[in-house]
């Protein structure tokens, strides 16, 4: 494809496109979130954003009222390259001995869950904005489960998803295997063989799970693999 639209192919070009700008791919590393995020949050004009942004953060209690961000550039070589450090400020609304004040943070001072959900906020927005397909490695990393289960729920609410983006992510929160909230060909496994070091992927569709079946339990018991061979710790001094 990308040859071919190089070459001026137009019955390419627009698949290529798709490619290039309907699929995007982060990992939850708070540097290069940052500097994906950070412009987001910097160039919104209208503040669709940042009501997102407030409004996905109230849904999940997280006790944020408000955010602030700021930019200075850092020059670089070649000096016609001009990179942007971003400083984030959160702030808290707490009840004390004298009232209600207000608590500025910087974002860094945030738990790896808070600044990870604050990341994610405006990369679902846009998702759910142009319907692009969202990757997320180690999706679940410092959040907790039922806050995990929320935002996978996001994008299976037809209210919320109006474009109908996707969301595809690895995780290692097995009570998302529910019947619920996810389809059987929603959930994947992945199964390394140890011998030869490759990956195997297939789908719980494979297993023809009734609808009432606890998908959770019966892949903790093995019966779809994808599961760890640990020891009983009686030879680690042998």
């Amino acid at each position: 494809l990308a040859t071919a639209t190089a070459w001026n192919c137009e019955d390419t070009k627009e698949p290529f496109m798709w490619f290039m700008n309907g699929i995007n791919t982060y990992s939850p590393d708070y540097k290069q979130m940052l500097s994906v995020s950070g412009p987001i949050f910097e160039n919104d004009k209208d503040g669709a954003i940042k009501r997102f942004t407030n409004a996905i953060l109230r849904e999940a209690d997280i006790n944020i009222a408000d955010y602030s961000v700021k930019s200075r550039d850092l020059a670089q070589q070649p000096p016609a390259l001009v990179l942007k450090e971003y400083m984030i400020t959160t702030l808290h609304i707490i009840f004390n001995e004298a009232g209600w004040e207000q608590y500025p943070l910087n974002l860094r001072e945030e738990s790896s869950g808070t600044a990870n959900l604050f990341f994610f906020a405006p990369l679902i927005k846009r998702a759910f904005d142009t319907g692009e397909t969202l990757c997320i490695d180690e999706f679940d990393v410092s959040m907790h489960p039922l806050l995990v289960q929320y935002l996978i729920r996001l994008f299976n609410n037809p209210d919320a998803n109006r474009a109908n983006a996707q969301l595809v992510v690895s995780t290692h929160t097995s009570g998302l295997m529910n019947l619920e909230d996810l389809r059987r060909d929603q959930i994947y496994f992945v199964e390394k063989d140890q011998q030869t070091a490759c990956s195997t992927l297939y789908s719980l569709d494979e297993f023809s799970p009734r609808k009432q079946e606890d998908i959770q339990k019966a892949y903790l018991l093995g019966r779809y693999g994808s599961i760890p061979n640990l020891g009983s710790g009686d030879d680690l001094w042998q």
